[in-house]
C-alpha cells in the first residue's frame, strides 16, 4: 500500500517512463523552440529513489481559459499542481496531450497548443542521482465559464500561487503569464475562436471531403498536383528543415517526404491552428505535428530553411493580423513560400462556384479576406521591403488561379 502511494504521488508530479517517440521529438522540440530550461534537484528517500529509477521523460499541461485563470487540480490539503502523466508506449507528444486534457474532463476541447518550458529535475539518494527529463505544454480551452468544468480554473493571484508547491509549478505558472501577455498582444487581445470552433463542428465534412471528393472528383490529377509539387520540390532543394504553416487537413508538402529528395529532409512540422484538421492527417515518418497560431509562432529566429504558408491570408481577421502573419513566417525562416488563392470573384467561373457552394457552403470555410493579385503583390512587396528578395508567379487548376511569392533573405 505504502509503494502504491508513492507511485500515485511520482504521478501527480507528471514523472513517466522513457519512449522512443517522445524522447525524438523532445530532441526536435529542443532544436526549434526558444523556451527556458527549469532544473530543480530534491533528496528523497530510497523507496522513493527506487520507483524513480524507471521513470525519465514527463508530461506536464498547463490548461488555460480565455480570461487567462489556469486549471489546478489538487495535490493534497489546500495545494494544487498542475495535472500531468506518463507518455504511452509508441504514444506521440500531442497524442498524450489530447489524453491527458480527457483525463482533466471528458469534453474538454482545447487549441492553441505550445510548449512553455523544459524541466528537468534530478532526484538524489545518499551518493546517487537519477534524473526526469520533461516537458511542459501550455493549452487554451474556450469552452464558456458556465460549465462546471471551470470552477476548477484560477486567477493566479498572491493566494493561490501561495498553494502551488509541487517542484516547479510555481516557477511554470509565472513564465506562463508573460508568454500569455505576448500572445494576447501580437493577437490583438484576441483569439481566432470562429476559425477554431467552425472547423470542429465541421470535421466530419472534412472527412467526406478526404475519403470521398477527393478521390473521386477533386482528385490528384485534376488538381495538377504532380506540376505543383514539381515546382515545390524546385523551390526547397537542399532544405532539411521545413514546415508547414497551415498544414488543414492535407497538405502538398507531406509529399515531399517519399520523394528522392524526401530522404535528406531531417523533418517537417506540419501546423494548423485548429487542433481537429491535425487530427484528420495520419501520422508519417519526419512529420511532428504542432498547434500553433502561426501570428505567434513560438520558433527559434531562422530555425527552418523552408517555411510553406498555403492558403493563409485569407484568414487573417485584419490587416494588422496579416502583418504580424507575415513578420512571424520570415522571422523564423530562411526561405518562404506563399501560396494564395486569387479571390474566386475575380477570376469567375469554375472556381467561383467551388468556393461559394462547396468551400465556403458545405466545408464552411471561414477565410473571407481574399486578395486579387494586384493586392497580393502589393501586400508581399510593404512587408519584406529591404528584408529580402522576392519572385513572383502563378499557376493555374480546377480551383482557380494561385498567386505564388518566393521570399528569401537577404
Amino acid at each position: 500500500m505504502k509503494l502504491i502511494q508513492k507511485a500515485n504521488r511520482i504521478n501527480e508530479l507528471g514523472v513517466t517512463t522513457k519512449q522512443s517517440n517522445a524522447m525524438q521529438e523532445l530532441q526536435v522540440y529542443k532544436q526549434i523552440y526558444k523556451i527556458p530550461t527549469i532544473q530543480e534537484n530534491k533528496v528523497v528517500d530510497k523507496e522513493f529513489f527506487e520507483y524513480c529509477k524507471s521513470k525519465k521523460i514527463f508530461l506536464l499541461l498547463l490548461v488555460y481559459d480565455n480570461d487567462g485563470k489556469v486549471y489546478l487540480k489538487e495535490c493534497g490539503v489546500n495545494e494544487f499542481c498542475l495535472p500531468g502523466g506518463e507518455i504511452f508506449d509508441d504514444e506521440t507528444i500531442m497524442k498524450a496531450i489530447k489524453r491527458i486534457s480527457h483525463n482533466i474532463d471528458k469534453n474538454i476541447v482545447i487549441s492553441d497548443v505550445e510548449p512553455l518550458l523544459f524541466v528537468e529535475n534530478t532526484f538524489s539518494y545518499q551518493s546517487e542521482n537519477v534524473k526526469h527529463i520533461g516537458i511542459t505544454m501550455m493549452a487554451r480551452s474556450n469552452q464558456k465559464s458556465n460549465d462546471s468544468l471551470y470552477n476548477r480554473f484560477y486567477y493566479l493571484d498572491k493566494n493561490i500561487l501561495s498553494k502551488v508547491n509541487v517542484f516547479s509549478n510555481r516557477n511554470i505558472l509565472e513564465i506562463y503569464r508573460t508568454r500569455l501577455d505576448d500572445i494576447l498582444n501580437q493577437n490583438n487581445g484576441e483569439f481566432q475562436d470562429k476559425e477554431i470552433e467552425t472547423n470542429k463542428k465541421y470535421k466530419w465534412r472534412y472527412k467526406f471531403h478526404n475519403n470521398f471528393v477527393k478521390r473521386f472528383i477533386l482528385t490528384s490529377r485534376v488538381k495538377r498536383k504532380n506540376k505543383l509539387q514539381s515546382i515545390m520540390i524546385h523551390k526547397c532543394m537542399g532544405c532539411r528543415r521545413l514546415i508547414d504553416v497551415s498544414c488543414g487537413d492535407n497538405s502538398l508538402i507531406f509529399s515531399l517526404i517519399n520523394t528522392e529528395q524526401g530522404k535528406s529532409i531531417d523533418y517537417v512540422i506540419a501546423n494548423d491552428i485548429s487542433w481537429s484538421q491535425i487530427e484528420l492527417i495520419p501520422k508519417m515518418d519526419k512529420v511532428i505535428f504542432t498547434n500553433h497560431n502561426a501570428i505567434t509562432f513560438p520558433f527559434k529566429d531562422n530555425i527552418f530553411d523552408f517555411v510553406y504558408c498555403s492558403n493563409t491570408l485569407h484568414h487573417m481577421p485584419n490587416y494588422e493580423s496579416l502583418q504580424n502573419l507575415l513578420e512571424s513566417l520570415l522571422r523564423i525562416g530562411k526561405k518562404v513560400v506563399i501560396y494564395e488563392i486569387e479571390d474566386p470573384a475575380f477570376t469567375g467561373g469554375l472556381p467561383y462556384i467551388l468556393n461559394k457552394y462547396w468551400y465556403r457552403g458545405f466545408l464552411k470555410d471561414v477565410g473571407e479576406q481574399y486578395l486579387s493579385y494586384k493586392q497580393f503583390r502589393k501586400i508581399i512587396n510593404t512587408a519584406y521591403k529591404n528584408k529580402a528578395s522576392i519572385k513572383f508567379e502563378t499557376f493555374k487548376n480546377i480551383q482557380g488561379n494561385y498567386m505564388i511569392a518566393e521570399i528569401e533573405k537577404q
